[in-house]
């Protein structure tokens, strides 16, 4: 185990005993609390609390505002934090540096030789001066536990790349540019300067004129001198294609391959420690006399002050109903003893229709023989989705588009649920080629919706694979695999199941996951969310699979009555008694708020168990840790994962935050993708479990129970297969003939959304 390990974390002193001024006002409303932030945010911290507003001076003598008190300011820890992320920002600002305030503190280089486009271009191609990609720093104040059991405050400190679009619109359409369709901002005046904020997309140009269609309140036109387009990567990719034509691919590819060499692995560890000395030389006076030190590193594990951490090992993967055939390795246990439930799996011999483009219906062919009998000599592939999954060879037959349109494949459907009918046989599966391309369409137009939904209504589940997966020419190995074992799910198969570790009797897991359809950026957006379940039965976790999904306002009214359907299903299947301990785990998307959670114990309470205990948990991805290993030097023959901490490790932050890599240097697909983000745990205040190195195992865990691949997942299964029907659902809403109906059958008891 590496004693090297990292985080990107700064610890900050300052005296605990430092006397604090704070004026204190009621809290009446948002309007009230914004006129305070206008009037006095330049020279005072504002921040509400649960006994109203603080309003704190920068300064000794500054104005107090509302009633005087006066607090050490080690007892006002939210206090604390708050001060030294508003003096980082003034004093970053102080040096002359680009810093933009918000939930997290960001600074841009405007140095030439940190414009990374530089490094890519050919010789005679040019761009405006404010088009790049830019070497970037990312600041934010956290307070974390530290191996001696005291919290303590640290700045976060990550250094990466934005895309900047710094030239006003009549540049970029001056080299060709073209602003339809694509959104603009402008400049206003706020409290802490000049801003730029998002004003709506362009419709059309007329004259010297944007039209705008999807915008900001009472803003239809604006004058194209006033606009500036969105630093966005769409944009951005936009522009160069305006200026690079035909070479703007490749021109894309190279710059993929600068910004990992300059801000990749090992580098993007060395460019955070060097703000380290940056900090340490700034004024250190916080606010009223308050000073800060700095440590001289980034946190590291070979300190006392590292937070606690763990490596967890993969878990023993149970292939038989009788846990006696156990591997921690998904594939080779698949391979020796076969697939959890292929003793009773029926039928053995799958009708299968595969739906492709008559002008690759060859080469799909190939592919899908493949899949079925793998590929001799292969080291990951031998065995195919016959011989692995014990099932004979299937009954297949083959309908072709003729063209990669919605409505010919919706035609190449039709043919094949009309010779199923001839039949008098229903397919098992469908095996769809789809092209890239499709993901960028929506509703009607994309072929691979309308497939789906046409046979979901014929309760038939669809596997789709990319043209550009298994192209002439393409290793198609790993692409077996996944289509494979997701083929098995989608049928009601069970590959493999994950054993209970802990010795409570009952357990259920429910997972809440979101999909936000992409729309207007004013407007109300289109959210819906997901619920998965897990529980554990006989020492194992099993997967109820009817997973409902539904509009972001009506979700927790569809939450309560799932749990009340799967407490009551699973109840029976496991003879519960009221006397028996059930621990009921959260893993959701979002914070709980206090009035959910009232209404799931009430629940609890009304269907009689007295003896439950709850976790809830926000398992958040956007967050500002990062953890390295120095000693990483990289795997394969590309060294990707450079510098990556190893998926596994565990980092307790506070009795409620956990960090946890559910990626490591191997799961990272290519070089350039640089260093892997760890997701972070949040247990809720009201949680009544509150062991978080256990949930974050479980975390771990779930990660290797997903069948939507033999790679390990970088969610828990609770969480992804969640975002996965929540996203299905949103999307066929946009297809004609949909109707939630159509997976009320047995088909909403499968895994039909992998």
């Amino acid at each position: 185990m590496s004693a090297k390990y990292r985080l990107n974390a700064l610890l900050a002193h300052i005296d605990d005993d430092s006397k604090l001024i704070v004026g204190r006002v009621p809290y009446e409303d948002d309007k009230k609390l914004e006129e305070l932030r206008s009037r006095y945010g330049q020279t005072h911290l504002i921040k509400r609390g649960r006994d109203g507003v603080s309003v704190v001076a920068n300064g000794a003598q500054g104005e107090v505002v509302g009633e005087r008190l006066v607090f050490d300011i080690g007892a006002r820890p939210d206090l604390a934090k708050g001060l030294l992320k508003e003096w980082l920002a003034r004093s970053l600002i102080a040096k002359g540096l680009r810093i933009r305030t918000g939930r997290v503190l960001e600074y841009v280089s405007e140095r030439p030789e940190s414009n990374i486009l530089n490094d890519a271009l050919n010789e005679g191609l040019h761009f405006p001066s404010g088009v790049g990609r830019r070497v970037a720093a990312d600041f934010d104040v956290r307070r974390i536990l530290g191996s001696s059991g005291k919290m303590r405050l640290v700045v976060c400190i990550d250094v990466r790349t934005r895309v900047t679009l710094d030239d006003p619109l009549p540049v970029l359409i001056a080299i060709g540019v073209n602003p339809v369709g694509r959104y603009v901002q402008r400049e206003i005046d706020t409290p802490w300067g000049c801003r730029r904020r998002l004003a709506g997309r362009v419709r059309e140009v007329v004259g010297d004129r944007l039209v705008l269609d999807d915008r900001d309140e009472g803003l239809e036109e604006l004058l194209i001198a006033d606009a500036w387009l969105e630093p966005r990567q769409e944009n951005f990719d936009h522009v160069v294609k305006a200026v690079a034509g035909l070479s703007a691919p490749d021109l894309l590819k190279r710059l993929r391959v600068c910004v990992a060499e300059r801000v990749g692995g090992s580098k993007r560890l060395k460019l955070a420690t060097e703000w380290v000395t940056v900090l340490r030389k700034l004024p250190p006076e916080v606010a009223q006399g308050a000073r800060v030190k700095f440590d001289s590193t980034l946190l590291r594990a070979d300190s006392d002050r590292f937070p606690r951490f763990d490596v967890y090992e993969k878990p023993q993967l149970v292939f038989d109903p009788g846990r006696t055939k156990v591997s921690a390795w998904n594939q080779g246990g698949l391979d020796k003893y076969g697939p959890y439930n292929y003793e009773r799996f029926a039928p053995r011999r799958l009708h299968i229709a595969v739906i492709c483009q008559q002008s690759r219906e060859g080469d799909v062919e190939k592919f899908v023989q493949k899949l079925l009998d793998g590929i001799r000599g292969s080291k990951y592939a031998e065995n195919g989705l016959m011989r692995r999954y014990h099932l004979d060879q299937p009954f297949k037959r083959v309908f072709a588009s003729r063209s990669p349109t919605a409505l010919h494949y919706r035609d190449a459907v039709g043919r094949a649920i009309e010779d199923a009918t001839s039949r008098d046989q229903k397919w098992d599966l469908a095996l769809v080629q789809t092209d890239d391309a499709m993901h960028d369409l929506r509703g009607d137009d994309n072929p691979y919706l309308v497939t789906k939904v046409l046979f979901l209504a014929q309760q038939v589940p669809t596997q789709a694979f990319e043209w550009e997966s298994i192209r002439p020419g393409v290793p198609v190995d790993v692409t077996i695999n996944n289509v494979g074992i997701a083929c098995y799910a989608k049928v009601n198969g069970v590959p493999w199941l994950l054993p209970v570790h802990q010795a409570i009797t009952h357990e259920l897991v429910v997972g809440l996951g979101s999909y936000e359809a992409q729309g207007s950026r004013f407007g109300a957006r289109q959210r819906y969310v997901g619920v998965a379940t897990v529980f554990s039965s006989d020492g194992r976790y099993m997967l109820e699979s009817r997973t409902p999904a539904t509009p972001a306002k009506e979700y927790f009214n569809a939450l309560l009555e799932a749990l009340e359907r799967v407490i009551g299903e699973v109840r029976r299947q496991d003879a519960w008694s009221e006397n028996d301990p059930v621990r009921l785990v959260f893993h959701v998307f979002k914070d709980f708020n206090k009035v959910e959670i009232r209404a799931v114990k009430a629940l609890i309470e009304r269907l009689g168990l007295p003896h439950a205990r709850f976790a809830f948990i926000h398992v958040a991805e956007m967050h500002p840790y990062l953890l390295f290993d120095p000693d990483q030097e990289g795997v394969g023959r590309e060294l990707k994962g450079e510098a990556a901490a190893p998926r596994g490790l565990r980092l307790t932050l506070a009795w409620d935050e956990a960090l946890i890599c559910l990626k490591g240097p191997k799961e990272v697909r290519k070089w350039t993708d640089g260093i892997p983000k760890p997701l972070l745990l949040k247990l809720h205040p009201d949680s009544t479990f509150k062991d978080i190195s256990t949930l974050a195992r479980q975390v771990f865990d779930f990660s290797c129970l997903s069948w939507r691949s033999l790679l390990p997942s970088p969610l828990p299964i609770t969480v992804l297969y969640a975002d996965l029907v929540a996203q299905k659902l949103l999307q066929f809403r946009e297809v004609t003939g949909w109707s939630p109906e159509h997976i009320l059958g047995p088909i909403g008891r499968s895994r039909w959304f992998l």
